[in-house]
């Protein structure tokens, strides 16, 4: 029997754990949340599976525990202390941390202490490396001499969801991100979420000097994200929207694209997990320099923008 704990259970939480329930594999299952009304709801959802598990209702996180996976579903700004808390409490073979995964660049070194420390795999929730057109794509791409790359949609999280992104080209093209600029993102203005902000403009990205990327975000109407790819001799559209679809330059056909739900991403981690002790996830020690980056970055141009209200804000 699998052992996993969940903490917080909001709605990308409540989606974790829905994923584990349909995984269909016998498990002990914690989950976690100050909030009496989001456990609530868990415990709602449970009603329809758990005659397969062993459920622990909890606002606290258990000691002395031993689990094959812990999932922090939590915001960014208590991922930090709730992540170090839980590791020093518990056994934890693989942690599963959501993106942006820290707010402050200090927290990102001393957590890679603590992992270095215990004998946790710890792993980011950028899923496009799951998805099967993308794990196709990479065929073409991963031994690419150059390339070029554009992102553009309006309204699709600029501050939120670049690092998607980031992730998907390290990703098709083997390399790493080594720069980020902000200075083109001027328009900061209050995210959905209560405390952290959002913005449009671009962001240029550099690829260890094998490629270039740039990231748009305007203002508008949500109607998908185009990504083009440019590689060696050959070209990629990609329409990442309802009936989405990837056509490329040495064939006439589009590829039909389908993006691959949390309930199906992360019922696949745990069933590899369990199986062969295996996760297609980034690892934490292989992206986190990427995500430094992108958090200094945006900090400086706020500031550098925002002089006359240098005050703490929340930025990812």
């Amino acid at each position: 029997m699998g052992s996993v704990i969940i903490v917080g259970v909001g709605k990308l939480g409540i989606r974790h754990l829905e994923a584990i329930f349909l995984a269909g594999i016998q498990s002990n299952i914690w989950v976690i949340d100050k909030s009496t009304e989001m456990l609530a709801i868990a415990r709602e959802l449970s009603k329809k599976y758990n005659h397969l598990y062993q459920l622990n209702f909890s606002s606290e996180i258990p000691e002395n525990v031993s689990f094959d996976l812990g999932i922090i579903a939590t915001d960014s700004r208590q991922r930090f202390e709730i992540a170090t808390v839980l590791l020093e409490k518990n056994f934890v073979r693989n942690l599963l941390l959501e993106k942006i995964i820290f707010p402050i660049s200090l927290q990102y070194f001393h957590f890679k202490k603590i992992l270095e420390k215990s004998e946790c795999q710890c792993f980011v929730n950028l899923p496009r490396r799951l998805f099967p057109h993308y794990e196709w794509l990479r065929k073409h791409t991963n031994n690419a001499n150059h390339f070029e790359i554009s992102v553009e949609g309006a309204s699709w999280g600029l501050l939120s969801n670049s690092l998607h992104f980031v992730d998907l080209i390290h990703f098709l093209f083997d390399v790493p991100c080594d720069s980020v600029d902000s200075s083109k993102v001027s328009n900061f203005f209050p995210s959905k979420r209560n405390g952290y902000l959002e913005a449009n403009g671009s962001i240029e990205l550099n690829f260890t000097n094998k490629g270039t990327a740039t990231l748009v975000c305007t203002d508008g109407n949500f109607e998908g994200i185009s990504i083009a790819l440019s590689f060696d001799d050959k070209k990629v559209v990609i329409h990442e929207k309802t009936n989405g679809f990837m056509q490329f330059s040495w064939d006439s056909k589009k590829m039909e694209i389908t993006p691959l739900m949390v309930t199906e991403t992360t019922s696949t981690i745990w069933k590899n997990i369990l199986g062969d002790s295996t996760c297609d996830l980034p690892n934490y020690t292989d992206i986190y320099l990427e995500h430094c980056l992108f958090i200094e970055s945006l900090e400086g141009n706020y500031k550098e923008v925002n002089r006359m209200n240098p005050e703490q804000i929340w930025l990812t």
